[in-house]
């Protein structure tokens, strides 16, 4: 029995070793902030980005669910160039292209939205800003807003429209 025990000894400590490894790689139940999250992509969204992208690599890529409660890749992109700014990519669950999302200055927002969140949100301030650009060259805006007692992200369209309000999930 004691013999059988010594032989099976490097197995049993291999599996122990790998199950060791698979619960502190794993981040099912706890998520560092600081750590990048990378699901696998449809092979259509990575043709896409590397036909359009080439000279960027995949920082981060997670499954986001929209306003409208439906399921997105968004798709972070990094580049070797410094002067190139952060690029989002979202895509559909058939990995289509639907929009590149970019961070722009508040005081870049166009002057119709400016109006429209002031008098739909008079107690908030804007905050942060992104420009989702479309294939159409139409623009939507996810904006974020604050006054002292709330947070609030909206999205928005390019003629000032509120078309939904984002569960806030603090980047």
């Amino acid at each position: 029995m004691l013999h059988s025990i010594r032989k099976l000894l490097p197995v049993i400590i291999l599996a122990l070793f790998g199950c060791m490894i698979g619960v502190a790689c794993s981040d099912s139940d706890s998520h560092d902030e600081d750590s990048e999250e990378m699901i696998d992509l449809p092979a259509s969204i990575q043709q896409y980005i590397t036909s359009n992208y080439p000279s960027n690599q995949i920082k981060e890529a997670e499954l986001e669910t929209s306003c409208n409660d439906e399921q997105v890749y968004e798709v972070e992109l990094e580049s070797d160039s410094e002067e190139e700014e952060e690029l989002e990519l979202v895509f559909d669950l058939e990995g289509t292209f639907l929009y590149s999302k970019s961070e722009i200055k508040t005081e870049d927002l166009p002057e119709i939205i400016t109006q429209s969140l002031e008098s739909t949100f008079p107690d908030h301030k804007v905050e942060e800003a992104e420009r989702l650009k479309q294939l159409d060259d139409g623009s939507l805006y996810i904006v974020e807003l604050e006054n002292e007692d709330s947070e609030v992200e909206v999205l928005i369209d390019d003629i000032g429209n509120v078309i939904c309000e984002l569960p806030d999930d603090d980047d």
